[in-house]
């Protein structure tokens, strides 16, 4: 455990004097202790990421550059740095270089931008959308604030997955059937996706390997990826879905409507847009995308009961098992109880993800080199032969503010760093005399 869970342990040494504490925030019961261990020992350190969510461990040892000494009201956090941190700039000053923190919470973007104009932020970019670029641009010289495009840390900041051991028989037959999974993503525009949403920034996608990774292969990020509606309604003829007799929706074989509910929380700020689109295009082809945003609590609830059928998420950027660890973890969490059981529990996945969990596993296990390439390639074969989840657009950035006054943060643009990059180096920002 880290050096809070270290502490935290000391304290809480049985379940009776650890449930009423993880009940005060929320997380009810034995089977919610993963959750909240999370919440206690967050893993990043710096200004993206600062671990002001974490009250209960403000008095314990730290090894990061602040700490949270105080919680003046619910969602604002004060900071100061930490006399111990260990590292250090080239002449020898210790870092951080800025004494005190105030972090806030909001509760919506609209009220985040407000205060990004109106200069109440000295830096944002969790959660900033694309879409307000132009916003933001033209209220620089009033916020006192500078704005650049920074690389989002989410390789693709839009991507559909679809839950392939739904409680629903019938609908499980069809979304398991490989023809429907490519023919929803056949259906999709990504170049309308690509301007409307991401303002003409990125290119069209599948979900595959970033480019320059030794798994990388261009076959597989072009896997249908192409918007053919013409191709997607032959696909899903093939399987036998036939309209109605009104041609406006398709049925299944039990001869109800063909209907895939998109249940998501704004997990990234193209989910909302993202998901309306998507659903326009696939009733295009007869498919019915009822769409519903939740809370990101109410979500994981029916994630955890298998009640999501269809999705929205996004893609880390470099980490090359994430096809599989959204299809199993996201998407389908009965085959990822049926993985962490050993088949005791859960359902026993289709063999090509059965194959796909085996190769994820080979890549953090094998210390060969050349077994790691070789099953990361076939790994992506499988996710672009079979879609585990569906992409759209990559390589998009995403606005990055921060005041006029914060120094060691311009470089950033000309060096093209993803936007995370910087928010994880805050200790060497300064204040400019």
């Amino acid at each position: 455990p880290s050096h809070y869970l270290k502490q935290f342990h000391k304290k809480y040494t049985s379940w009776d004097k650890l449930l009423p504490v993880m009940e005060k925030y929320a997380y009810k019961g034995k089977d919610e202790w993963g959750r909240f261990y999370s919440f206690i020992d967050i893993g990043a350190h710096a200004a993206s990421f600062i671990p002001t969510r974490s009250p209960i461990c403000m008095e314990e040892p730290s090894l990061h550059p602040w700490r949270p000494v105080s919680e003046p009201k619910p969602g604002e956090f004060i900071l100061e740095r930490n006399p111990y941190y260990y590292k250090v700039d080239p002449e020898g000053n210790q870092l951080p270089y800025i004494d005190r923190l105030q972090r806030i919470y909001v509760t919506n973007l609209e009220t985040e931008n407000m205060k990004i104009i109106s200069g109440e932020t000295d830096v944002q970019f969790q959660f900033t959308r694309l879409s307000d670029y132009p916003l933001f641009k033209k209220n620089e010289e009033k916020g006192g604030y500078k704005v650049i495009p920074l690389k989002a840390f989410q390789d693709q900041m839009l991507i559909f997955y679809v839950n392939l051991c739904p409680k629903d028989s019938v609908l499980r037959k069809i979304v398991q059937d490989v023809r429907f999974r490519r023919a929803l993503s056949l259906a999709l525009d990504r170049e309308e996706i690509k301007e409307s949403i991401f303002l003409g920034f990125g290119r069209p996608a599948q979900v595959t390997a970033v480019r320059g990774s030794v798994f990388y292969k261009e076959e597989f990020e072009k896997a249908y990826a192409q918007y053919d509606p013409d191709r997607a309604n032959k696909l899903l003829e093939e399987m036998g879905l036939r309209w109605d007799e009104n041609h406006q929706y398709r049925l299944r074989p039990d001869g109800k409507r063909l209907t895939l509910p998109l249940i998501y929380y704004e997990v990234t700020p193209p989910a909302s847009p993202g998901a309306e689109l998507a659903s326009e295009y696939w009733k295009k082809i007869g498919i019915h995308v009822p769409i519903k945003q939740v809370n990101g609590q109410y979500y994981w609830q029916l994630q955890k009961a298998n009640e999501i059928v269809l999705g929205v998420w996004w893609l880390g950027g470099a980490a090359v098992t994430k096809p599989w660890f959204y299809q199993f973890h996201v998407s389908t969490p009965m085959w990822k109880r049926w993985y962490d059981t050993n088949g005791k529990e859960g359902v026993e996945p289709l063999p090509a993800a059965k194959r796909a969990m085996a190769l994820a596993d080979i890549i953090f296990s094998t210390p060969s080199e050349e077994e790691r390439i070789k099953a990361g390639k076939e790994l992506f074969r499988i996710q672009a032969e079979n879609l585990w989840c569906i992409g759209t657009v990559v390589d998009t950035p995403r606005p990055f503010i921060y005041s006029k006054r914060l120094g060691n943060i311009s470089v950033a643009e000309e060096k093209n760093y993803y936007a995370i990059t910087v928010g994880e180096a805050a200790e060497q920002w300064f204040f400019k005399k």
